[in-house]
Parts: C-alpha cells; sequence; structure tokens
C-alpha cells in the first residue's frame, strides 16, 4: 500500500503567510476592499464633487430664470407694463423700476417656495442696461453688484451701498440682450451666471452664485477624508479578523476531527452549529465518519468471526489430510471415510467463506438493490419446482400456496436469495412429518405477504431475539451445518430495501419466517 504523503506548503515568504490560513485570506480581501471603497470615495468626492454640484446649480439657476421669465411675460401677455420709468429730480434722468404687480408676483413666489433664491442675487435691467429690479443674497461679495460704499448708519447698524450699474454688470446685460441666453462659469473669481431675455426681449433677467463655499467644502471634505479612511480601514480590519475567527472556527473543529479519524478514532463527531453550508459540510462529515466507522467495524467483525470460524475446518482438513497420509493410505476404507470428512470441511469452508463475502457485499453497500416492479408469486412458484424435487429426494413434502397478481417494486434477485436463505433455514429445521411451505398472497392492506414455514421443533424465547444476528446459532443447531450468516444476510436484503420482516414461532410445532412489501398495481391499459 502507497503510503500517503505528509502535507507540505506550497509557498513561503509573504505569499505563504497569506495562502496558509483562511482567516489571513479573508483579512487581505476584506483589507482590499476597503482601499477599493476609500479610494472610489476619495476620487467621486475629490474629482466628481465639485462637478456634480455645478450640474446641480446650473438646473437650480435655470429653475430661477423660468419662474421669473414666466412671471414677466405673463405680464407682458396681459398687456400690462413690465417696467415703470420714473424721472429723478436731481439728475432729470429716467431710470426703469420693476412694475409693482410684477414685483408682487414675484415676492408671492417668494413666499410661496416656488422662487428660491438663498445664496444668489437676481437682477432685472431694461434694454439699455439700466438696473431696474434685484434681489441680493450675496452681498457684499457678489461680483455683479459689487460693494461701493460701507459704512454705518446714524443708528449704528452697518450698511452696503452696491454698485448696481458697474461694468460687469453692464458687459453681462449687453450679452444676455445680444444672445438671448447666456450661461458663464468664471472660475476665477468663483462665480456661475445665467441670464435670459424676457417681455419680448425688454428685459433682461440674470442670476448670479459664488461657487466659493463649494470649493470651501471640497477642501474640508479632502481634510476629513485622510482620517476617516484611517477609521474606516482600521474598523474593518478589526471587524474583518473577529468575523474570520468566527468563520473558521468550524474548520478547524472539522479539521480536528478530521485527524483524529486519521488515528482510528471513528467515533469523533463535530457539532453542527448552523444549517449553512458549513453546517451541511459538518453533517456530511459526521455521516462520512459513521460509515468508515461501521465499516471498520464490519471489517473487524468478519475478521474476528472468520477466524474463529476458519479454525474449525483448517484444524480438521489437516489433521485428517496428515491420519492419511501417514496412518491410513493403505486403508482404503478408512482412507475414503477420511477423505470425504476432508471434502465435507472443504465445503463448509467454501460456503462459509462465499456467505461472508456475499454479507461484506451487502452491508458495505458495494450490491445495491436494483428495484423493478416484477410478480413475486412467478419468482416463488420457480423456486417452488425446484425445492419440490430437492425435497422429495430428502424424504421431505414441500407445499406452495400462490396468488397471481402479487407485484412489487423490489430488487428480484436480491429477494431470491433471501428465499435461498429462508428455505434452507426450514429445510435445516424440518420436524418429523417433513413439511415446508412456501406462501404468496395479497393481505387486503396494500402489501404483499410471503410466508416460509416448517414443523420443526421451534425457537427458544431466549434465542428469538437474535435469530438474525450474524454467526448466532442457537443451542438446538449445535452439531447442524450452515455458516450462522444466512438469516443475517437475509435481514440486510430486508433492510436495504425498505421491507418489513419477522418470525412467528410455537415451540414444538414450528416457525413460519415472512416478510411484507408494499403492492403495486399493475397499469392500466387503454
Amino acid at each position: 500500500m502507497q503510503q500517503m504523503d505528509t502535507f507540505t506548503p506550497r509557498h513561503t515568504g509573504i505569499t505563504g503567510w497569506i495562502s496558509g490560513n483562511i482567516r489571513r485570506k479573508l483579512l487581505l480581501f476584506v483589507v482590499v476592499i476597503l482601499l477599493i471603497v476609500v479610494g472610489l470615495f476619495w476620487f467621486f468626492s475629490a474629482t466628481m464633487l465639485q462637478p456634480a454640484y455645478q450640474n446641480s446649480l446650473r438646473s437650480e439657476l435655470a429653475a430661477v430664470l423660468d419662474t421669473v421669465v414666466n412671471i414677466l411675460d405673463a405680464e407682458a401677455a396681459e398687456g400690462r407694463p413690465v417696467l415703470v420709468y420714473t424721472r429723478d429730480a436731481a439728475t432729470g434722468q429716467t431710470k426703469p423700476r420693476l412694475s409693482d404687480t410684477a414685483i408682487q408676483q414675484v415676492s408671492d413666489a417668494l413666499e410661496s417656495g416656488a422662487l428660491n433664491l438663498n445664496g444668489r442675487c437676481l437682477e432685472i435691467a431694461d434694454q439699455n442696461g439700466r438696473y431696474a429690479f434685484g434681489v441680493d443674497h450675496l452681498s457684499p461679495r457678489c461680483l455683479l453688484h459689487p460693494s461701493h460704499e460701507l459704512g454705518l448708519s446714524a443708528d449704528g447698524i452697518f450698511y452696503v451701498t452696491p454698485e448696481l450699474n458697474g461694468e460687469f454688470a453692464g458687459l453681462l446685460r449687453q450679452a444676455t440682450f445680444e444672445q438671448g441666453e447666456i450661461f458663464r462659469e468664471d472660475t476665477e473669481n468663483g462665480v456661475i451666471t445665467a441670464g435670459r431675455i424676457a417681455a419680448d426681449g425688454t428685459v433682461s433677467v440674470i442670476v448670479t452664485f459664488n461657487m466659493e463655499r463649494v470649493g470651501q467644502a471640497a477642501s474640508v471634505l479632502k481634510r476629513l477624508l485622510l482620517p476617516l479612511s484611517l477609521l474606516i480601514f482600521l474598523f474593518g480590519s478589526c471587524a474583518s479578523w473577529i468575523f474570520s475567527r468566527w468563520f473558521t472556527r468550524p474548520l478547524s473543529r472539522l479539521s480536528d476531527a478530521a485527524r483524529e479519524m486519521a488515528k482510528g478514532n471513528y467515533d469523533v463527531r463535530v457539532d453542527i452549529e448552523a444549517d449553512d453550508e458549513i453546517g451541511e459540510l459538518a453533517h456530511d462529515f459526521n455521516q462520512m465518519a459513521y460509515e468508515v466507522g461501521r465499516s471498520a467495524q464490519l471489517q473487524r467483525d468478519i475478521l474476528a468471526n472468520v477466524s474463529h470460524d476458519l479454525r474449525t475446518p483448517l484444524t480438521l482438513i489437516k489433521g485428517y489430510a496428515e491420519t492419511v497420509r501417514d496412518l491410513t493410505g493403505d486403508n482404503p476404507e478408512k482412507r475414503t471415510e477420511q477423505l470425504n470428512v476432508i471434502v465435507d470441511e472443504s465445503d463448509r469452508l467454501s460456503a462459509l467463506v462465499g456467505s461472508v463475502m456475499e454479507l461484506s457485499r451487502i452491508s458495505s453497500g458495494t450490491e445495491r438493490p436494483e428495484a423493478v416492479d416484477f410478480d413475486l408469486n412467478d419468482l416463488c412458484d420457480e423456486l417452488a419446482y425446484r425445492y419440490e424435487e430437492i425435497c422429495r429426494q430428502m424424504g421431505n413434502t414441500f407445499f406452495f400456496s400462490g396468488e397471481e397478481g402479487c407485484t412489487l417494486h423490489a430488487d428480484p434477485n436480491l429477494l431470491e436469495r433471501a428465499l435461498h436463505n429462508l428455505l434452507g433455514n426450514a429445510i435445516s429445521h424440518v420436524g418429523e412429518d417433513g413439511f415446508i411451505g412456501l406462501k404468496v398472497c395479497r393481505t387486503g392492506y396494500g402489501t404483499v405477504r410471503c410466508e416460509v414455514t416448517d414443523h420443526g421443533l421451534g425457537i427458544d424465547e431466549a434465542d428469538l431475539p437474535h435469530i438474525f444476528d450474524k454467526y448466532y446459532r442457537s443451542r438446538a443447531d449445535t452439531g447442524k451445518p450452515g455458516t450462522g450468516l444466512g438469516l443475517s444476510i437475509t435481514k440486510t436484503i430486508f433492510t436495504l430495501q425498505n421491507i418489513d420482516y419477522g418470525v412467528i414461532t410455537e415451540k414444538g410445532k414450528g416457525s413460519t419466517f415472512w416478510f411484507e412489501a408494499p403492492y403495486m398495481p399493475p397499469p392500466v391499459v387503454g
């Protein structure tokens, strides 16, 4: 037999350290996943945050323009003036301003939430590029209306005077009237500007937003990302190490149990703690350990019993052979008698070996049942034909009673061997009247029953629980031919096919061995 090689790691160094332990593999896997997740988070927050926020601002500024332009267009469509001009008494110049109804519409939109100007600056100008109306929530940081004068009022209140018609505002208004709609991003000054004409091109509507806060938010996020990534990495590593211990503990127990089995301890079992795949593996291991232990026990039993049973016929064969050789070789009568003993013991030895091999094949599962539908009555009728002649030659009476249509779903070859064992056992225990019976019938309860009867001495009550055990022979069988394995083989055949069996006996009147199997009605034709 080839000796099993010991386990030798295929990798050394760092690769061997990682591949040599599942916990390290799990830890490495989680660490890599964390690094990928943190890297992606870093990339999207540092690289994609500002563009994504700018796209969102574009949509918000477009919504502001839509709301204000719709208000002004509605005013113009109803024939009401959008702008009202007044003359400045000091300079004599006319100044445009938004009409009261339009201002009221804008105020209503602000109050209802339809118009959101938080953090934004809104202005409306006429065709000549003059400021007419505005709502500034960026002052004094608004580039469209930069601070022109700062100071304190007489009441001690800080005030800001914005420059409403500055050069930058004039350029934006002119571009809006020329192009009809503008959208500009001034990354240098951190300003987003959107503009559109309204009221049949008589006014321009411009909205600005200061992107300085976006840059500040991105900068703060980048500063926080490094310690946050370290915390996530440490927490994930600790959690994965703890989880890997919980995950690999059942595998370690399986490994320990496998080592115990390798040492010959087939009673070792693994506790099943969960219903997952590892739990299924533990269940399969326990089943394997049970089967291996059963096979090992069977081998030990066979070896012990066979070595015991082989000793007697081998001793007799050797003794009589030596006697023939040394003493009776010239006496034909004694020589023939002693050679007959040798032949009989050789036959007994051959039968014993055959029975042991048959029991080993069936008990170990090497020979598995091949179930088919067949008529048990036909099988028993064929066996009855054979045993009638055997019983006639022995001076016995064989009686067969059968019922047609006793269909079973089982292995006919194994059942035939079981019936041979039962009939052989009946012949060995035939009574003075020489009666041996075989009966097959349907029970009316969905089963088919088969009985083998003899009119022998019956079975003692003390022997009855052990009658199907291997190598068990009652005192009444002492000196009778047989291996003590026939009924054990029969029991194994019935057990493999889930067939009920038993024995009915009465002391001094004989015994009836029986078995029952589910009846299989024939298929309906037509």
